[in-house]
């Protein structure tokens, strides 16, 4: 019987040193998921609007975004294909996708916050409209609207880049 007490004893340290581990390595992914969100909601770099010239962050954009999550837009070169707007006929749909056909220079600066960052590869708002993403997201198309009508009224990109961050972007917690 001391011998079976023995082998159960051992198992059980086994088992204990095994969760232990796994507790260790959870935590570990946690406080580098901690560390990224940290990382993205720090103060982003300023863009430059569509002229070229550099614009800095005021004071007051910047304190509003400190305590968020700004997901950086990166434009893909060659830039990519949107799909043709006119073959959707929800309204909202066909907008949206014909703002990315129009203004792809402003849509690919926008970030999108539904989450597409990372469950779909997505590098900027015009990634959604690159495939049917944008039909079934109704973040992604008001971005997209919101950016290009902004741009039509002579905003430039980094400012509005701003608006849609402080917008949309989810807080740290």
């Amino acid at each position: 019987m001391g011998k079976q007490n023995k082998s159960q004893s051992s198992s059980s340290k086994k088992k204990q040193k095994k969760q232990l581990m796994q507790a260790f390595l959870g935590v570990i992914v946690v406080v580098a998921i901690v560390a990224a969100y940290m990382n993205f909601g720090a103060s982003p770099a300023p863009m430059s609007d569509q002229t070229g010239s550099d614009q800095t962050t005021p004071a007051s954009a910047s304190s509003t975004l400190r305590n968020r999550m700004v997901l950086p837009a990166t434009p893909r070169k060659p830039r990519p294909i949107t799909r043709d707007p006119d073959q959707y006929t929800d309204p909202e749909v066909r907008q949206s996708y014909q703002a990315a056909k129009e203004a792809p220079e402003v849509v690919e600066n926008m970030a999108c916050y539904c989450g597409c960052f990372a469950s779909a590869g997505h590098r900027s708002n015009l990634d959604c409209f690159t495939d049917d993403h944008g039909v079934g997201c109704a973040l992604c198309r008001t971005i997209a609207i919101e950016s290009v009508q902004m741009s039509r009224m002579g905003t430039p990109v980094s400012q509005i880049k701003r608006i849609i961050d402080e917008r949309y972007s989810p807080p740290v917690r």
